[in-house]
């Protein structure tokens, strides 16, 4: 009996720290869920605008790459689709579908994690997901392609952790996630090629088996493949097919090559940099991570499966050489990981005196998380959505696409069409009117690539052929990235073609304060080298 009430007395401790652990990790989640809630309805930035408007007509019956042309694969397209089917189409909606998707890929480094580590580590690396992917470094806030990667690789790689993750249903399930994670951005091939890597080490060490592990690796092929063929069998069915080809296919390779690998590598530079200067005190605990699944004799088991998604990831964040802030989104699941294992290493290297070790790795943790969140905290707890929206991307038009979408949405009927000549897609999502030319960027016309004249000529002739209700004319060095080479005869047409049958009727000035000037309707002379010119065709 005594020795049974010294046992109880000697556990209480111990609970007390891990309530403690749990307090802490729902303090982080509830925060980071209150900002985004708070943040719900932030205009949408320029590749929100494009799957938006993507989506939107999705919604209408109207297949991808028909009324919009884009490089990536359409998987991000319907899951805006389905998020504004269920919560409205509008920036709080598609913000909540966010909203959900995160926290089921939060709920799932958790658990993934667990198999690894022990379940102190698990919390840490869960919130350091939830944390890190809500930073501005990454563009955390906007619902970009790389978190609906994210979340199939996520569970993908769960099914291959599991303790009977060789049957061969959980190898065409995860094989399947996979595949859906390739829908949603083509940079996901390289999720599925550490899926792949890691069943058929997995498999080899287990069976030793070569007939067999080739067996799975078929199946795990079979149910990446499935998702991409279905797409496009029904991209064949819709009569898109060759657009959509050339597009995902043709272009895309085209544009992966443009940036030498010299200036990837300074670009890298910057960029990590950028990140690390936002997110250091998890990034030095990443480091320290590194070391310890090293160390760690019980980790080190696991140190193939982190490894082969640091891989992974790494290669998904290099693609094209780019490194494009929320492209590192792709890499925050390891890099979570690497954070839970320092601290799971810690822990079990002091388990002699757990009381000190566990007390001094709260407060770390508890210092290290909440840094990001308190380094930005006028964004996340004092700004409106529309201020944070002009903090995060000044030297854009995101926040006034709103109004310059109501305009156009005001003065048109639902049959006219609209030319956005610039980058600025999230016009036409919020105007809910279609494109006269399925050319929502104009990036592709200034590069340094092949194609890039005849997609001038497509679009002229497109724009020409539409004879739309309204022009809006958009000059800001963001919305085309010229440069030395950059053929500028769209330019120059559109100046003449405006001149030709349309009048001036709006106008808007972004200064590089984030201060903006409208003349919306305008009843004055219009500055012909406003930032933004709105044309409305002469009756």
């Amino acid at each position: 009996m005594k020795g049974s009430s010294c046992k109880g007395a000697a556990a209480r401790p111990r609970d007390r720290v891990m309530i403690a652990w749990w307090v802490l990790f729902a303090v982080l989640i509830g925060t980071v869920v209150f900002i985004r809630l708070r943040l719900l309805g932030i205009p949408l930035e320029r590749d929100e605008g494009e799957y938006a408007y993507a989506g939107q007509l999705m919604l209408q019956g109207i297949a991808p790459y028909q009324l919009a042309y884009n490089m990536k694969f359409p998987g991000t397209y319907a899951v805006y689709a389905l998020i504004m089917a269920l919560f409205g189409q509008t920036p709080a909606g598609i913000h909540l579908g966010l909203l959900l998707a995160n926290l089921t890929a939060v709920t799932l480094v958790f658990f993934i994690a667990r198999r690894l580590m022990n379940t102190v580590g698990a919390m840490v690396a869960a919130a350091t997901y939830a944390v890190a992917s809500l930073s501005p470094s990454v563009l955390g806030v906007a619902a970009h392609a790389e978190h609906f990667v994210v979340l199939p690789a996520l569970g993908g790689a769960f099914l291959l952790l599991e303790r009977d993750a060789m049957r061969g249903t959980r190898i065409f399930a995860s094989g399947l996630l996979f595949g859906i994670a390739v829908l949603m951005k083509q940079p996901a091939i390289f999720f599925l090629t550490f899926g792949g890597g890691y069943l058929f080490y997995r498999s080899i060490r287990e069976s030793a088996n070569w007939r067999a592990s080739t067996i799975r690796l078929a199946l795990f092929a079979g149910g990446a493949l499935a998702p991409v063929a279905l797409t496009f069998l029904v991209l064949w069915a819709a009569g898109v097919l060759p657009k959509a080809w050339f597009w995902t296919i043709h272009y895309a390779r085209a544009y992966g090559t443009i940036v030498p690998f010299g200036e990837g590598l300074l670009i890298a530079a910057d960029a990590t940099r950028k990140i690390i200067h936002s997110l250091w005190p998890l990034c030095a605990l990443a480091a320290l991570g590194v070391a310890g699944l090293v160390w760690n004799g019980r980790l080190r088991k696991h140190a193939v499966f982190v490894a082969l998604l640091l891989l992974g990831s790494g290669a998904a964040l290099c693609s094209g050489l780019y490194f494009r802030e929320h492209y590192y989104i792709c890499v925050l699941p390891v890099f979570s990981l690497l954070v839970g294992v320092t601290f799971a290493t810690f822990l079990e290297a002091f388990w002699r005196w757990r009381r000190t070790s566990q007390s001094v790795s709260l407060v770390v943790a508890a210092a290290a998380l909440f840094y990001p969140l308190l380094n930005q905290s006028q964004l996340f707890f004092s700004l409106t959505p529309e201020e944070a929206c002009t903090r995060i991307y000044r030297g854009n038009i995101f926040r006034d696409a709103v109004r310059i979408g109501d305009y156009l949405r005001a003065h048109t009927q639902p049959n006219d069409t609209i030319a956005v000549i610039g980058s600025e897609p999230e016009i036409y999502f919020y105007a809910q009117r279609h494109s006269a030319t399925g050319y929502i960027y104009t990036y592709a016309l200034m590069e340094e690539q092949k194609d890039a004249h005849a997609m001038q000529e497509e679009m002229k002739r497109e724009i020409e052929q539409a004879g739309p209700k309204f022009l809006v004319y958009i000059s800001l060095q963001t919305s085309w990235f010229i440069a030395s080479w950059s053929d500028l005869s769209i330019i120059q047409w559109a100046t003449d073609y405006s001149s030709r049958g349309y009048h001036a009727v709006g106008s808007v000035n972004v200064w590089p304060d984030g201060h903006t000037d409208y003349c919306l309707p305008c009843d004055r002379p219009i500055d012909g080298s406003s930032s933004v010119l709105i044309f409305e065709r002469t009756p």
